[in-house]
């Protein structure tokens, strides 16, 4: 039943009195109605299947419109020039290299960094925002790549070199900065060992000068202990800031000479292949998405009805048939298999209406088929169950009561009045009402009050004399009615599409139906998704 190869048809069940079983609808609201069955207006992974299934146009269609606009962007706005820069750096060989590499990396990414290089070209953005424009990578523990992109090839090799050059001025001012402060702790070690064997030497001085005393001896001879030892001191602390400074001064020249430009700026390599598919299958991945997305909402927001419990719940009547779409495309053309398809679906809805033809004990019969919301499907129908019918040497007339005369254009009448034609080796009989006569009588005789048109005009009355098989093609208008529908046929069937109709319109359409006290007998679904796995019945079918 899934599939439109599936569709079937549901015996009825016993019929009872009309006005018993439809009193019940035509004084409750449609909220008073008993639930359809379980699943209703679920929303599970084989809805947002079924969602995407019936919108692939919209998301095939954006994702090749992403495709376009990601190739147009790239020809448009072709990707900047990129020069590159790769710096050799001699690190302190006391420190473990591993730690070194970071700190480099943040100092040729810096704002001082970024400030000279502005200075030196004369730049008029900030420093700051300058700093956003390039990258520095680690390639190895010693050296750096820096990148940078420029407006033109120029440019770009101008700013690449123009990095490198203040990132190593930078560094060199920062590693002679760090000597210089290193001589001053240095220099005060020094000037406190002094400090201290001039202050002992001193008291040495004192002491030698006062009267010689046992006393004054032992004083002596204890300053004079702790003027060698000060004296030993600060020979060892000068001697080690002499070498300090020394060795500091042979790394600070190592890191600041051994730290070079290891490759002159050039332009980065790039391969307008590579951009054309980056942006490309970008722009196909987004357009996808956002396609993909847009079916999900509308899919999810949307009223309109799609599931055949829904559908029977909201109109009150069974649905008996369910079958695929019956539309070609305008478009592409269709496949030979796709075709017989929908020649076959067609056929089981021609049969579907030919089983739901009422008798009549006098008179002709008379079956309404209403068009919820396309009328050329229901107009195909329509031609294809009388011509059936006309085949089988009974007297059909086709009252096409819809808008748009769907049936009538295809039988090649246009104009109103009664037409005899013959068609397809058959007589038909069809009726196009005047235009101006909104809600034309019919040849039947109807018993429901409601009904107080002018009577049916007597050329229609004389062509349905001796017919058997009244055969009308409705579209119901919420604004009109359908008083005057009893006067063409006691039984009808509304033919919907899946996913056209919203709740309100379908719900009008069966209460003016049961309200001019035509019975509705089934419901025949056309474009039903195969993820439908409802039964379409209603409690008044059951």
């Amino acid at each position: 039943m899934n599939e439109s190869d599936r569709g079937g048809t549901f015996p009825f069940g016993p019929d009872s009195d009309l006005r018993t079983r439809l009193s019940g609808y035509e004084t409750a609201d449609i909220g008073d109605r008993a639930e359809a069955g379980p699943g209703t207006g679920l929303v599970s992974l084989s809805f947002l299947f079924a969602a995407l299934g019936r919108s692939k146009r919209l998301w095939c269609t954006l994702a090749v419109v992403g495709l376009l606009l990601g190739v147009a962007y790239i020809k448009a706005v072709p990707p900047g020039y990129t020069g590159t820069t790769s710096v050799l750096l001699a690190d302190n060989p006391s420190m473990t290299p591993a730690n070194e590499v970071p700190v480099d990396a943040a100092v040729a990414a810096s704002i001082p960094v970024a400030a000279g290089v502005v200075r030196q070209l004369g730049l008029s953005e900030s420093p700051s925002s300058f700093a956003a424009t390039y990258q520095v990578t680690t390639v190895t523990y010693q050296v750096l790549r820096i990148s940078v992109s420029g407006q033109n090839a120029d440019d770009a090799m101008r700013k690449a070199s123009a990095i490198a050059t203040q990132f190593l001025k930078f560094r060199a001012q920062y590693q002679q900065s760090q000597e210089r402060e290193t001589d001053v702790q240095l220099d005060q070690q020094l000037a406190q060992a002094r400090q201290q064997l001039d202050s002992i030497t001193t008291q040495v001085n004192q002491v030698s000068a006062q009267p010689s005393s046992p006393a004054q001896q032992t004083q002596l001879a204890g300053l004079k202990k702790k003027a060698d030892a000060a004296s030993t001191n600060f020979g060892g602390v000068q001697t080690y800031v002499i070498q300090a400074k020394a060795n500091i001064q042979t790394v600070t020249n190592t890191m600041v000479t051994g730290s070079q430009v290891l490759n002159p700026a050039m332009l980065a390599k790039r391969s307008p292949l590579k951009s054309l598919v980056t942006y490309g299958v970008g722009g196909l991945i987004g357009g996808l998405v956002l396609g993909m997305v847009i079916a999900i909402v509308a899919a999810v927001t949307s009223d309109r009805l799609r599931r055949r419990d829904d559908i029977a719940h909201v109109l009150g009547a069974p649905v008996r048939l369910t079958v695929g779409s019956l539309r070609a495309s305008r478009l592409i053309p269709a496949l030979p298999k796709r075709a017989a398809i929908r020649r076959r679906d067609l056929k089981r809805v021609v049969d579907h209406l030919n089983s739901a033809v009422p008798g009549s004990p006098k008179g002709p019969a008379g079956l309404a088929v209403a068009a919820v919301d396309d009328p050329t499907t229901a107009a195909r129908a329509v031609v294809g169950l009388a011509a059936a019918r006309a085949k089988q040497n009974a007297r059909v007339v086709v009252a096409d009561l819809s808008a748009g005369v769907q049936a009538a254009r295809l039988l090649g009448v246009k104009g109103p009045g009664v037409h005899r034609i013959d068609w397809e080796g058959s007589r038909l009989v069809v009726v196009v009402p005047d235009p101006a006569d909104v809600a034309p009588s019919g040849p039947l005789e109807s018993a429901t009050p409601l009904v107080m048109s002018a009577p049916p005009d007597e050329a229609l009355v004389a062509a349905c004399r001796d017919a058997d098989l009244v055969l009308s093609l409705i579209d119901l208008d919420p604004a009109l009615g359908a008083d005057n529908l009893p006067t063409w046929a006691t039984e009808a069937v509304a033919v919907i599409t899946a996913g056209r109709s919203t709740a309100v319109r379908v719900h009008a359409a069966g209460e003016m139906i049961r309200l001019s006290g035509t019975r509705l007998g089934s419901v025949v679904v056309v474009g039903v998704d195969k993820y439908d796995e409802s039964l379409g019945l209603t409690s008044v079918s059951l």
